[in-house]
């Protein structure tokens, strides 16, 4: 007990009154989870790996501090922690503890980070709602937080937020770049394209936004992308076709935005039609890419044309 209580303090440390990073306020999130926190459902942040949640976490917990909640009525677990691994029933053992040595209060803010990774944790996200005292709060690195099996057991007790990598505002915003009206925007023209062209070539994690040195850079994101390959691809949905994936991936890469149809590229792989949408249905849900269809107001027209990534 005593060893997961100071694992639990350290994930805590305003718990004992110690500052903690924030990190860069990204208020277009902000103000979304600052209003779904006044009310009663599971708020759930989800997206791609690295987007900045856990960040937006911390900020969420600073706003409750500084408006005026005991520090020690907010619990922050982050379960891809390895010093948890060893525990059965992490949930369970973790809040046992935090209700008989922290807060005696049961109305408090839970935020769970990475919670996908306990196994039944949706049996724990309805029983907390149930109960109707701690606000939940969790973030995921993928829309399998909210697969089938998920809702079902919370069907309309949730309020979602999807966080992307930087916009190209806010990476101006990380550089200090503003402008609040059209003459600051022209008097600023050739400083916002040089930055939309580094923004191009760094991307918009927000990790590796500020990184100057480009060896760095680029092994970070090259870290990232296999992390984001294996775990929430490849090692999620047990992909067999494991070449073929990787390969399909690199299409879309290699012809980002350019029009593409399910018969072509099944034909180009010499994979089946339903396979197809599969991998590519998977690679939907890590948040890798998103499938833009044709438009027009005809259902109909929009399934028979060609899509874009």
């Amino acid at each position: 007990m005593a060893e997961l209580l100071e694992i639990m303090s350290k994930m805590n440390p305003w718990w004992g009154g110690a500052e903690f990073s924030t990190g860069f306020v990204r208020e277009k999130y902000l103000k979304k989870i600052r209003r779904y926190l006044s009310s009663k459902e599971i708020l759930i942040l989800t997206g791609v790996r690295r987007s900045g949640k856990t960040t937006l976490l911390f900020q969420s917990i600073d706003f409750l501090i500084k408006g005026g909640i005991d520090p020690k009525q907010i619990l922050f677990v982050n379960f891809d922690n390895a010093d948890l691994s060893h525990l059965k029933n992490p949930i369970k053992d973790i809040l046992d503890i935090y209700y008989q040595e922290v807060s005696l209060d049961e109305h408090v803010y839970l935020f769970f980070d990475e919670v996908h990774s306990i196994e039944n944790w949706e049996k724990w996200a309805k029983s907390i709602y149930d109960e109707k005292k701690a606000r939940l709060i969790v973030s995921g690195s993928s829309s399998y937080l909210l697969d089938g099996k998920l809702a079902s057991l919370i069907s309309g007790r949730y309020l979602r937020v999807d966080v992307f990598p930087l916009s190209f505002r806010e990476y101006l915003d990380f550089h200090d770049v503003k402008f609040s009206n059209k003459l600051s925007l022209v008097s600023n023209k050739n400083i916002i394209l040089r930055q939309l062209k580094k923004y191009y070539e760094k991307g918009g994690f927000p990790r590796t936004v500020l990184e100057e040195d480009e060896v760095l850079r680029e092994d970070i994101l090259k870290s990232y992308y296999e992390s984001i390959i294996y775990r929430d691809v490849l090692s999620l949905y047990n992909v067999r076709q494991v070449k073929f994936m990787r390969d399909l991936i690199y299409y879309f890469v290699s012809n980002f935005t350019s029009f593409y149809s399910y018969k072509n590229l099944s034909s180009f792989f010499g994979v089946d039609f339903s396979t197809l949408k599969e991998y590519i249905g998977y690679l939907e849900n890590s948040k890798i890419f998103f499938e833009l269809p044709f438009f027009s107001y005809s259902l109909k027209a929009q399934s028979r044309n060609n899509k874009r990534t």
